[in-house]
Formats: C-alpha cells, structure tokens, sequence
C-alpha cells in the first residue's frame, strides 16, 4: 500500500475565453510504465519497474511482483497483462489479486488490443489473435492491422486500423470492412448505450447502426476547421458525452455530437506518440498517459463535469397515504424513488426512523439508470388514529460511491372498528309433525375489530324453539363466528312465532322463529284460509293490509310478542301509521291469520 501522492507540477494550457483546466503528474515521479482503470474508483498501475498494483482510490497494493508493460482490464475479476521483455503474458483474476502465467510465449512487439467478453485480442507482426485462457490462441483473418477495437455486445465487436473501420457480428471471429477511406486514424469509442460508434483520427465519425454506415462529424463554425482532429473518447454510461482531444484543446459534446464545446487545455505532446485517455464521472476526471514520456496525468477539476458525486437532487421520492388499516391488518406501503440522471443510482437499503405500527423494511437493492423503482413495504397499525410513519431511504450514486440518504413521511391512519354483531334477521324451519323436532344451524360473527362478547342468547318460548347449551360469555375475535343449534318442536297446530335474544357488548339482536305445526298433510293445506296480503313489505311509514275479514282486529308484535299496535279492518285496504316503531321485524296478526313483516325505516 502507498499513499496518493500528487506534485505540485501543473501541466496548464491555456487559451482565449476558456476555463483552465489544471493537470497534475499522476501519483509518481517515475514513469508508468502499463495502467488500465475500470472505473475511477478502480484499476491496475505498474509505475517504472515495480510490481502489478490494484489502485483503489487514494491506495495502491501491490499483488504480483511482476514487472510489465502493458495492461487491460476484462471485468471487475479478470484481467491481463504482458512483459515484452521476457515475452510472457499474465492471466489475472481473484479480483485482479492472483497473477499466473500463460503458456503463449507473444513477441515483443506484441500490442494489448482489447478484453472484450469473449478473452483477450492483441496484434502481432503475424497479425491479429484471440485467446480465451491465455494457454492458446487463434488467429483471425483481417488482413489489416489493428490500432483499437471495442465491442458492442458479446456478440457485435468494431474495430480500426489506420484507414479502414471493421465490424464483427461473431465476436471478432470474422470481420468486415464497412469504411474504407480514412486516414490516421487513431482510436475509438463505443457508446454502448446507444449502440452508436465514434472513430477519432483525421476527422470525427460516427456510426448510429453498429458500423454498418458512417458519417462525418464537423466542428461548428466558431471552432478552429481542425478541431474535431484527435483521439475519442468517452464514460461508458447513458449520457452519451463524447470528448474529443486535439492537439490545442480538449471539446465535449453532450447531444452527441451536434454541438461541442471547448472544455479544457490539450497536453503538448506530439500527434505522433500513442496516447491513453480514461474518463469518469461525466468527465470530472480524467486520466491521459502518453506511452512516449511514460508519464501519467490526472485532471480532477472537472474539466467543468457534469456529475458530482453527490446524487440527491438527481433523485425524487413518492410514497403511499394508507387511509384503511382497519383491525390493523398489514397493508402495503408503496415507496417509489424516480432517478433524473442516468448515472447509475444504486438504493441499498430502507430503515425505520419513527412510526406508531409495525413496518418491514426489508427491500431488494436496486440500481437505476435515469428510471425508477417500487418498493413494496408492509405496514400494521398498533393504534387507532394518524401515524406519521418516517423512513430513511440510503443510496449512493455508483460512480462517487458516496453513500447518502433522504428521509421520507408517509401517513397512515388506522380506524379500529367497534364490535359488529352479525346474524340472520330470521330462522324459518317450516311445516313439522306435531311431537317432531327439527334442527337448524345458525351463526353470529364478528364483523369488526374489537372483540365480540356474547353474554346470553335466550329464547322467548323455550319448549318450542330451543337453542343448544354453551357456557357465556363467548368472546369472538375480529372476522371469527360461533354457530348454534336451534330445534323446532310444534305443540299445537298452526304456525308459531317467537323470537330470540342474543345480548352481546355490541347491542342486542332479535331473530324471529317461525314454524308450523300439523298433524296431518290436508291441515297444512287449509285451502279456506282467508287471504292476507301486507305491503310494502319491508315498510318504512305506512302499512298496507289487503283482507276480505272487514270488522275484524288486527295486532302488530315485536318478536318479544308484546302487541305494539292494533286497530279494526274497515276497509279492503287498510292503511297503518308505522310512526314511533323502531327498525325490526314484526308479526301482524288479522283474525288469526299471522305473517311476518319487516320495517325499516332509511
């Protein structure tokens, strides 16, 4: 491990109505001598002769005592390196920490081309190889040599030499000549994004449909004819910004290509020597090593980029009001969080910062690149009333890797229902012998969130209807129910009428018990029965009653069989004022015809 050492050696152009951007000699005075960064945060650096070393921010740790002179990076695990002296070439993985040696024995003229996904392409005199472990390689037919290469897809690679730009839809296996006229060209950068390609060289180019067709990108106007002359290069991410080196100054576009402006100073070295240009975080820093000197140079101030590290003011969060957590059943609770920036967000976690109830919190980490995510907590009431539920979403952007966070209200408000005392209005077991008994199950249930008590449940005639035995009180829990047993046994003829008590914590219900008892079947058909007809029925005001039985009584009872009204039929449509009657079922009895009605009253 060594400490990020920085010179006070600033390697400063300047030029007419620009912003200086300020370059330092990068971590040594000797030279470097091979580097590959995989991101800003993270790369491999060999300074002069000293060993293979993992950079990672402000820290260097060495982890083979190799020397070499070039290196690639494949992926966060792989990587490649080769000593041109000795003519070896190093396989790297373990996170780039465990460095073997391959059994290719290269040239040494051998030149690193890229790490794609498929393995590692480099050029020889003999032309241009793959190998995939290291151990052998294959040779591919390209018939031109090879300056840059970078790749689509695993599937779709691009390629140029000094005149020609060459695509691959096989991963480099066969290739294609797709531009034949060009001239000192000298690098290449795909914005994989898009899928669109940019050649830099002589002139500017640019591919909008994988290489298939090119087109020639000129500077504006106000900008020097040879300004877009140099190497591309660019962040592998959504935005698309592109930067252009030329020999003077250094311009960005960031509507890819149909603007530029001049952002920073060039370095004076000469068109000549092979240059290496890395760029992070929107162009904030950038690294540029000129394998002719062997020096490294870092700009840190921007170059007036356009990300910072901080992400916040990229990110809006949405959440949930749950206005229903009735009896304190989990609901979800949605958390929405929408990225303005397609720098890649990561949120890593959800805490709790205060709240009434009970909330999970556990989420799935997700990584947004200009979209959004849900996430779906669940959410229970301890309490009735508002809870002002607090949460603190955590994240970092994952190019600064600085971790943050933004805390949340979300409002829930929790009514607990009262006990809610449910049953049927009424039991009917219909026409049964006299001296049988017939059976029928009934339930009561508690339809709210408080329990319910069951103190009592009594019948008004026992001997008739009764209810099987239960010992009170009976206490029901929210959305649980008890069903009883209720038996019919006639004692006369002719139909019975009584009623039942449930006395509950909740009030107390009246369900009518109707039966008729007979001893034989032409009794029950008593065709001559007067015709009774009541309506409406339900009724709410007034009461109709049809009957040819003029002069004869009616009585209105409750289902406790108290008489609640009574008057004389004098007409064939009788007319009775419901006023002062409460909302149940009744009973009215016309001459000794009964039927049961039911007033409801809005």
């Amino acid at each position: 491990m060594r400490p990020l050492l920085f010179f006070a050696t600033l390697l400063v152009l300047l030029w007419s109505e620009s912003v200086y951007a300020s370059w330092q000699q990068y971590a040594q005075a000797q030279p470097v001598a091979a580097i590959d960064f995989y991101d800003e945060h993270h790369g491999i650096v060999v300074f002069g002769n000293g060993p293979i070393e993992i950079f990672h921010d402000s820290t260097f740790k060495a982890v083979s005592t190799n020397h070499v002179d070039q290196v690639l990076i494949q992926d966060s695990d792989r990587a490649w390196a080769f000593d041109r002296f000795n003519q070896v070439l190093y396989r790297g993985s373990n996170r780039w920490t465990k460095w073997d040696s391959t059994a290719l024995s290269l040239p040494q003229n051998t030149q690193l081309l890229a790490a794609t996904p498929r393995g590692l392409f480099f050029e020889t005199d003999s032309g241009l190889f793959y190998t995939v472990t290291g151990d052998t390689s294959i040779q591919v037919n390209i018939g031109v040599k090879i300056v840059a290469m970078d790749y689509l897809s695993s599937s779709q690679y691009v390629a140029v030499s000094n005149n020609y730009a060459l695509i691959s839809t096989d991963g480099g296996m066969t290739w294609m000549i797709t531009f034949p006229s060009m001239t000192n060209c000298k690098s290449l950068f795909v914005d994989r994004a898009r899928g669109w390609i940019y050649i830099g060289g002589d002139q500017l180019r640019r591919s909008i449909d994988s290489g298939k067709t090119w087109t020639t990108i000129q500077p504006p106007a106000e900008l020097p004819i040879n300004a877009l002359s140099g190497q591309v290069f660019g962040v592998h991410d959504c935005t698309g910004v592109i930067y252009v080196a030329g020999v003077n100054s250094i311009y960005r576009s960031r509507d890819q290509g149909q603007s530029f402006e001049e952002v920073g100073p060039s370095l004076s070295i000469p068109a000549f020597i092979r240059q290496s240009i890395w760029a992070f975080d929107r162009g904030s820093t950038i690294f540029w090593k000129s394998d002719y000197f062997g020096s490294m140079t870092v700009s840190y101030d921007g170059i007036d980029g356009i990300l910072t590290d901080s992400v916040i003011r990229e990110l809006a969060f949405i959440s949930d009001t749950i206005t229903d957590t009735a009896c304190a059943t989990p609901t979800n609770l949605t958390l929405s969080v929408l990225s303005s920036t397609c720098a890649p967000v990561r949120i890593d976690s959800i805490s709790l910062r205060s709240s009434t109830g009970r909330i999970t919190t556990t989420i799935t980490p997700r990584v947004l690149n200009g979209d959004s995510a849900t996430f779906d907590l669940l959410y229970a009431a301890r309490k009735a009333g508002l809870d002002s539920i607090v949460l603190r979403v955590w994240f970092h952007g994952i190019e600064g890797a600085i971790t943050e966070h933004q805390d949340i209200v979300a409002l829930a408000y929790d009514y607990s229902l009262p006990a809610i005392l449910t049953s049927p209005d009424s039991i009917s077991f219909g026409s049964v012998h006299i001296d049988s008994t017939r059976q029928s199950v009934f339930s009561v249930s508690n339809a709210g969130c408080a329990p319910l008590r069951i103190d009592s449940i009594r019948s008004s005639d026992p001997n008739v209807f009764a209810i099987s035995h239960h010992t009170y009180p009976i206490v029901l829990a929210s959305d649980s129910s008890v069903s009883f047993l209720m038996t019919f046994t006639p004692v006369h003829t002719g139909q019975a009428v009584e009623s039942l008590e449930i006395g509950t914590n909740a009030g107390h219900r009246f369900i009518a018990l109707m039966g008729t008892g007979y001893t034989s079947q032409n009794v029950v058909s008593s065709v001559s029965a007067p015709v009774l007809t009541v309506y409406p029925n339900p009724a709410s005001q007034v009461l109709y009653i049809s009957s040819p039985l003029i002069g004869s009584t009616y009585t209105l009872y409750d289902l406790l069989g108290r008489a609640v009204a009574h008057g004389n039929i004098t007409h064939n449509e009788e007319e009775v004022l419901l006023n002062g009657l409460t909302s149940g079922v009744y009973v009215i009895d016309v001459g000794g015809v009964k039927q049961q009605i039911v007033i409801s009253h809005p």
